[in-house]
Order: structure tokens, then sequence, then C-alpha cells
């Protein structure tokens, strides 16, 4: 975006570098899925059993539709749309278990 601005408000890096308070950083959730998740959705439905969905969010945004910048001492938003490797890392465990819930490990 232009003059750092995205589609869901400032980049939350260079927020953070400038904020007095954290919550002034905090990355909303778009209002409407994007489209590409019901495509994803529609195959998952057309072929149980051969594929599944994952809802991540929970892992990556607790408290949606306002997502914090920061969970304990890990900055997690890279961009208004992508986490930090750092923050992925800390959340393997997390993550897992909701891929796991699936049944296709």
């Amino acid at each position: 975006g232009t003059n750092g601005y995205r589609r869901n408000g400032p980049d939350p890096l260079d927020c953070l570098a400038r904020a007095d308070q954290l919550g002034d950083c905090a990355v909303v959730t778009p209002l409407e899925k994007p489209f590409t998740d019901g495509i994803l959705d529609a195959l998952a439905a057309g072929s149980p059993g051969e594929t599944a969905v994952v809802d991540l969010n929970p892992v990556l945004c607790p408290d949606a539709p306002i997502c914090r910048p920061v969970m304990g001492t890990t900055v997690v938003w890279k961009d208004p749309d992508h986490v930090t490797g750092t923050f992925l890392d800390e959340q393997r465990e997390a993550l897992w278990a909701r891929l796991t819930e699936t049944g296709f490990w």
C-alpha cells in the first residue's frame, strides 16, 4: 500500500516502532472471508475424506476480530496479512494440534 498503510490499517512493524501503546497496532480482521476461502471450502466439501479445511485463526488471532500485535514478547504480524516466522515457530504445537484434529495425520 501507499504511505505504509494496507487494507487492514497501518503496517504492524512500522506501527510498533512508533506507537505509545500496543493496542494502537492491533490488526483488524477483514469483515468478509477472502474469496479463496470459499473455493477451498467447496473443494473440501466435494471430496470428503480427501481434503480438509483447517481454521488456524484461533491460534493466530485468539481475540478476533482484533488481533494482538504482540503475544508474550513475540511480534505476531509482519504485515496485516502475514505472521512472523518466530511467532509460527512458537505456536507450532498449537498449529500441529489443529492439523491433527482433521484425522489426516
